[in-house]
């Protein structure tokens, strides 16, 4: 995850409020991932996290939650929200930083391969264990679609043409957004796709910033990305439309 830079609101582009956004949504994913993970309990012994530590984490994710709320609610989100979603980000992202380096550098710790989505580590350079590249891509569907929020899964095509709700062994989904102003405009060049953010999880939700104009059309893709991050082929480019 990126460090936040500056303060979104004032001077700050239309392009650049969607990937705070997003960033911000990737984020509140893997802190639930994370906070779920360790909850149950042979987890948190196994990676040898203390109970001080989990209550930290789900006491900062108690904080995050309550404003988070304010932040996707139209009726909420002004400028003061706005900043201490900042400031709880730097906050609570410095917690778990520092959560994944300790159980990534603990030597009593054995680390395997749902370690690693759940909890958002990466691999060093020179602990990496080759992943094969993914040669299909992921099949993208829409659950659900609510105020300047889309909620997505996708499926893993095996070999067998056999459709799976998970992600292949040691991989991550990336996802790319674009957005364009009508339909009646031309898709987006691959150049106009942004990087969102990568997700441990087969799931996905796009939320777009409270001044995207209604009707505006979405496109997003998605592609398997090892935790080397050597890239599979990208999906389809799904349309959707931000109401």
């Amino acid at each position: 995850m990126a460090e936040v830079q500056g303060e979104s609101g004032g001077g700050v582009s239309h392009r650049e409020n969607v990937l705070l956004s997003n960033q911000y949504n990737g984020f509140n994913a893997l802190l639930s991932s994370i906070e779920a993970y360790l909850l149950d309990t042979p987890n948190s012994i196994r990676l040898k996290v203390a109970d001080t530590q989990l209550a930290e984490i789900t006491a900062e994710k108690v904080t995050w939650d309550a404003n988070y709320l304010k932040y996707l609610d139209p009726a909420t989100h002004n400028r003061a929200v706005i900043l201490e979603t900042e400031r709880l980000y730097k906050i609570t992202y410095a917690t778990i930083s520092g959560l994944q380096q300790q159980v990534k550098n603990n030597a009593e710790v054995e680390l395997i391969g749902d370690d690693y989505t759940q909890l958002g580590i990466h691999l060093d350079k020179t602990t990496r264990t080759p992943t094969p590249v993914e040669t299909v891509a992921p099949n993208i569907v829409m659950v659900k679609a609510s105020r300047l929020s889309n909620e997505f899964y996708t499926t893993y095509p095996d070999p067998e043409g056999n459709a799976h709700r998970r992600l292949p062994h040691r991989n991550n989904l990336l996802i790319k957004v674009a957005h364009v102003a009508s339909s009646a405009e031309p898709p987006p060049a691959e150049n106009d796709y942004d990087e969102v953010y990568q997700s441990g999880r087969s799931t996905f939700t796009l939320v777009a910033p409270i001044d995207t104009p209604l009707g505006t059309i979405g496109y997003v893709k998605a592609c398997y990305s090892t935790f080397t991050g050597k890239m599979g082929p990208s999906s389809e480019a799904f349309q959707f439309v931000i109401n």
